[in-house]
């Protein structure tokens, strides 16, 4: 406190039932525990703060920046449990089993209720990885599936095309419709890969566990936190999968058939053989469309900037 004291201007708060604070009502959950927190910030009227919780104060810190992120400006998580003695850790997990038993905690809405090798797990994923200890096993990141996949578009591209093009043929997939498909998507999957993966790099798996934490089940924390939170990184995989597979001309020739072809193969046909008006109707839309795309990005990032 000391040292933060030197350089900013601190507030400690003593959490309820702790120092001079006073005990919720029995049973509180962690919501309540959050409530709490967001009336202490609002009547204390500094706007959006510098918020950093220890241990419990950790998960309503958490808690606090999920339901009211308008009055938390940085968000700074310590969990001590790892750095304690065996027996100091021990307490406090005995500690933990008991306010499960004694509380509405063991109902669900918190899991540190549930069983010993769960609460260790969640102590374990708050770890930073330079403070690992014995028995921790470390928390994998999403760039790792980037690291483990081949360039996309190396040197072997037209050898992977043309060994794609050949299993196709003897499976009796090629001038199908499913035969596209799956070769379009076998070639324009590690870049949406690589796009995603770059984008929950950037994501801090703490924010889904202080939803769940929240209440909300693993399903929810995914589709209302996760997503939206990555959601700039899906519409760049999904841009960047349509203009793969609209570059894809050399495949979509091999697989095509006289009645199932794609734009590109088609526009690609009549400028050998005949221009008609349909190209340069379609080449017309195509500028059109790039351009609403790039409007949608400008204004996209203009709306994050603000």
């Amino acid at each position: 406190m000391a040292a933060l004291s030197a350089h900013h201007h601190v507030i400690a708060v003593d959490m309820p039932g702790h120092g001079a604070s006073s005990l919720l009502p029995a049973a509180a959950r962690l919501p309540d525990f959050v409530a709490w927190a967001a009336r202490l910030v609002e009547a204390l009227d500094l706007g959006p703060v510098n918020l950093a919780g220890h241990s419990m104060g950790a998960l309503v810190s958490a808690g606090l920046a999920v339901e009211r992120p308008n009055l938390v400006r940085r968000l700074a998580l310590l969990n001590a449990v790892h750095r304690r003695s065996p027996e100091a850790r021990a307490a406090v997990l005995a500690r933990a089993d008991e306010i499960a038993r004694r509380s509405a905690l063991a109902a669900g809405r918190l899991h540190l209720g549930q069983d010993r090798r769960h609460r260790q797990g969640a102590v374990r994923r708050h770890r930073p990885a330079g403070l690992a200890g014995a028995g921790a096993r470390p928390v994998p990141r999403a760039g790792g599936a980037a690291r483990l996949l081949p360039d996309p578009d190396g040197a072997a591209g037209g050898h992977h095309r043309g060994a794609l093009c050949a299993a196709f043929l003897r499976l009796g997939l090629n001038g199908t419709l499913v035969g596209f498909v799956i070769a379009h998507l076998i070639v324009a999957l590690p870049f949406a890969i690589i796009t995603i993966s770059g984008a929950l790099e950037t994501f801090a798996p703490s924010i889904e566990d202080a939803a769940i934490l929240c209440g909300a089940s693993p399903w929810e924390a995914r589709f209302r936190v996760t997503l939206p939170a990555i959601s700039h990184g899906l519409f760049s995989a999904a841009i960047f999968s349509f203009l793969i597979s609209w570059d894809e001309v050399v495949l979509a020739i091999f697989m095509a058939s006289p009645t199932l072809q794609t734009l590109p193969v088609k526009v690609w046909t009549t400028l050998r053989q005949d221009l008609t008006p349909v190209i340069a109707a379609a080449s017309t839309l195509l500028v059109l469309l790039t351009v609403v795309l790039m409007i949608a990005a400008a204004l996209i990032r203009k709306g994050k900037s603000r």
